[in-house]
């Protein structure tokens, strides 16, 4: 829903208003139900309107206190509307029937720079405080929404997307070399770089206060590693897990328009078809039964999900769109593969993700539900073993393992993912020093790279680590707040909204995500069974085969036809003389041997040489701008 950008003159300068139209302009996807601004006392804010909540179709931004003094401008959606408006209630920013952005108002000024803490939902705001000179940028618990800036001593500019701030005028983009490093290393903690120097992101759960004397960063929400969850019997577990959801996915529905959803066979959208199909009358009265689309493969038969969705269509009345996909290989009509400026878009399967985009706004949707983010929220079960060990449920260890013995394994259940977390934190600092861990896996990222942006220091652990106790807990959060994910949310958003839909992900809330990291290991997963707490949350809601369904589909053969059968060519004309290896981000070698391997290369030679094909497209798209790099 929307997008924002501003600029403040800490110098006391007039606002430039063309730089202000431009960072407007360069997202007209994001405002296609209009724009508002506000310019004076040196400072420029603009809102560009995207309306999906019945709530948003009400709002007037910029928003001015009734005193004048502060200005707010918000990309917003509040999930604890009616906690809020009760506990406001009597402040005279607040209105009878409030939008978001009012709530948002209203919050700061009764809570001041606390006031995120209070916030439930997706959002992302700036306040700018005319008496103080102050600015203040807000991003939500997880990153859902995307907020950027740029701030050199004088002047900040501040954006929903980072190619906003490349638009302005005189602005020479220069990519950031760490960043790129990071993407080709798979190196995903950090969260506030961009891929250009002197821009960064707002991190989430992060407020920023930015005058004339610099910038002042806070967290405001983190996982709290004391919390735990600890029910009688798998059935409360899960009907706790099924509760959360339904709330997460009850607010994703809020909506002025249709609501679709982007199903596959897997456990995530299957539990979401059911979930929102149920809610529909209550959230979208008008519309009768959930709109679905499902790539559906009848050449490459190990693709196709039918036998796992057809039932569940069948089950809860959806209106389901089945899009045949067996011509949607990686690179096919290269001219118009989706390729962004703000990040690297690495998806090799993007012409899936476009057919179900087109069909969902055909089909009139302006709600795009998807099961992001299920695999990781339910990840870690593997520890099992040691949790059980550490708090001396030997019984259901026993239990577990007579139960399952044929698929329990010694050596990796009870020794290394069991009693070796069991060891104190010096002993296992100790080993990692004799035996040190490679900053990357990468064969083709170039080692003198990788030296001068100081690779193995950029891989340092997350330092929140060290505040938790149970042996796996560190691990789970390393997987549930990796930077991936909320770029692949936030930035993903731009994507959908050039094809008039709202991208919404019910399983990225942070109530969830509260959740995961305070369950039991053994609810995670049991031996050879992943996501114990999830599959017994479908129980009654869908067909027993799905909820036992035992692994994952894939789309690898899309790669591999398009990599090695039909695009050769393409794929040879994008890596000849490759950017990336003039600029000696890649070893030249490497591509060579790849290319001359090509469909004997195994899944994880696939993998890296898509991220450097990836990177090809990107570094091609800046050229006409001509960025630097030092």
């Amino acid at each position: 829903m929307s997008a924002i950008c501003g600029i403040i003159q800490f110098d006391g300068a007039p606002v430039d208003s063309l730089t202000l139209r431009v960072m407007v302009a360069a997202a007209p996807h994001r405002g296609p139900d209009g724009v508002g601004d506000w310019s004076g006392a040196s400072a420029g804010l603009a809102h560009l309107a995207f309306h999906v909540t019945p709530e948003s179709v009400r709002e007037t931004q910029p928003l001015v206190s009734a005193d004048g003094r502060f200005v707010l401008v918000a990309d917003a959606r509040i999930d604890n509307r009616d906690e809020l408006i009760a506990a406001l209630r009597g402040e005279p920013d607040l209105p009878l029937a409030p939008t978001d952005a009012d709530l948002i108002l209203a919050a700061f000024r009764r809570w001041g720079e606390t006031c995120p803490e209070r916030l439930l939902g997706d959002f992302v705001f700036a306040v700018w405080d005319l008496a103080e000179r102050r600015l203040l940028l807000v991003r939500d618990a997880l990153g859902g929404r995307g907020l950027c800036y740029h701030f050199d001593g004088r002047r900040c500019l501040f954006a929903s997307e980072v190619g906003q701030i490349l638009n302005s005028p005189g602005w020479e983009a220069r990519i950031n070399e760490g960043k790129v490093a990071d993407y080709l290393a798979d190196l995903t903690q950090e969260q506030e770089e961009t891929f250009f120097q002197s821009i960064y992101y707002v991190a989430p759960a992060h407020c920023l206060t930015i005058t004339g004397q610099g910038v002042r960063k806070r967290r405001y929400w983190d996982i709290d590693p004391e919390a735990r969850i600890r029910y009688r019997d798998d059935r409360e577990y899960a009907e706790h897990l099924r509760e959360r959801l339904t709330a997460a996915t009850r607010c994703r529905m809020r909506s002025i328009g249709p609501i679709g959803l982007s199903l596959s066979g897997g456990l995530d959208s299957t539990l979401l078809a059911a979930i929102a199909s149920g809610l529909l009358p209550h959230t979208y009265p008008t519309q009768s039964r959930l709109k679905t689309f499902s790539y559906v493969f009848d050449k490459h038969k190990a693709s196709d999900e039918r036998e796992y969705i057809l039932p569940v269509a069948e089950r809860h009345a959806l209106d389901a769109h089945y899009l045949p996909c067996d011509d949607k290989w990686a690179l096919k009509d290269l001219p118009r593969w989706p390729v962004e400026r703000d990040y690297i878009w690495s998806d090799a399967y993007s012409w899936l993700v476009v057919a179900v985009a087109k069909a969902a706004q055909a089909s009139g949707c302006r709600v795009l539900l998807s099961g992001l983010y299920g695999d990781e929220l339910f990840l870690g079960g593997h520890y099992w073993a040691t949790e059980l060990l550490l708090e001396w449920r030997l019984g259901e260890l026993f239990r577990l393992w007579r139960a399952n013995r044929g698929h329990v394994s010694w050596r990796r259940d009870l020794i290394h993912h069991g009693l070796r977390q069991l060891l104190p934190a010096g002993l296992k600092r100790s080993l990692r020093r004799l035996k040190p861990r490679p900053a990357h896996h990468n064969p083709a990222l170039h080692p003198l790279f990788a030296q001068r942006v100081g690779l193995p220091e950029r891989a340092r652990d997350d330092p929140r680590h060290r505040r938790f106790t149970q042996p796996a807990q560190w691990v789970r959060l390393s997987m549930l707040s990796v930077s991936t994910w909320p770029s692949m949310c936030s930035d993903g958003r731009a994507f959908y909204h050039r094809h008039g839909l709202e991208s919404e992900t019910p399983y990225f809330d942070r109530r969830l995500v509260e959740v995961a990291m305070a369950l039991p290991a053994d609810q995670l997963g049991r031996p050879w069974r992943g996501r114990w707490i999830q599959r017994n949350a479908m129980r009654g809601l869908l067909p027993e085969g799905i909820c036992e369904r035992p692994f994952k589909t894939d789309f690898e053969v899309l790669t591999r036809i398009g990599l090695f059968e039909r695009e050769t060519d393409t794929l040879r004309s994008i890596l000849a003389g490759a950017r990336s290896e003039r600029m000696g981000f890649v070893r030249g070698d490497w591509i060579r041997y790849a290319l001359s391997r090509q469909a004997q290369l195994d899944q994880v030679e696939i993998y890296w040489l898509w991220k450097i094909v990836s990177l090809e497209l990107w570094l091609r798209h800046l050229a006409q701008k001509r960025p630097k790099s030092d």
